[in-house]
């Protein structure tokens, strides 16, 4: 059987003058948020150690600043458990982390999941305003990686999705549908509008409205 955590409950504080963040929101409720994600490391550990222990393959899907506790929680265990974890798929949408810092990483998520998939933009405005705050470059701005597929959704970002921000794509259709063929284990280059990126993209594929 397979068992599906879908982690989303530390997202992007959007509600914004217009559609834009503006900076004292950011700093305030953003702030917050990244302590309660730091905090939320632990408790994410013992999940994972109690699924692993179960001998199940998992997919995982990943929202937003999700990726905070997620990707750490993650680490730790593909380095204390290794491969007696089983994951099938794991999926990254709009990364709100740390590029240089996935890029470490990346590896050792490679060795417990069959999969990794990666769902960016570049007109995610959450991406903008976060890599102001942090310093650094995030995931979810599109970087190419090596043994993960990263899909560019800029073409089919919806205002009507993303409240103007761009950042949260994964609803619509279009992303839904990609995700839907993904769990079935077809290859990106044969699903339904993928298109392959050209060579010197900083993604691997986009994906067609």
């Amino acid at each position: 059987g397979q068992l599906c955590w879908r982690s989303e409950s530390h997202s992007w504080p959007a509600g914004a003058d217009s559609g834009f963040l503006s900076k004292a929101m950011v700093s305030r409720t953003y702030g917050n948020n990244k302590i309660t994600a730091e905090q939320s490391i632990p408790a994410a550990i013992e999940f994972f150690k109690m699924i692993g222990s179960l001998g199940i393959n998992i997919n995982i899907l990943v929202h937003s600043m999700g990726h905070q506790i997620a990707i750490p929680a993650l680490i730790f265990i593909a380095k204390e458990m290794g491969t007696s974890i089983k994951i099938n798929e794991l999926v990254l949408n709009a990364p709100d982390y740390d590029l240089k810092e996935f890029i470490k990483v990346s590896n050792e998520l490679k060795k417990i999941a069959n999969r990794v998939t990666l769902y960016c933009s570049y007109n995610d405005n959450a991406m903008v305003a976060s890599e102001s705050y942090n310093g650094g470059a995030r995931l979810g701005a599109c970087e190419k990686i090596d043994g993960i597929d990263v899909i560019n959704v800029g073409e089919v970002d919806s205002s009507s999705f993303s409240t103007g921000l761009g950042h949260a794509y994964y609803a619509s259709r279009a992303v839904l549908t990609d995700v839907a063929q993904l769990m079935m284990g077809i290859e990106a280059e044969k699903r339904l509008f993928i298109r392959k990126s050209e060579p010197n993209s900083t993604e691997d594929f986009y994906l067609r409205p």
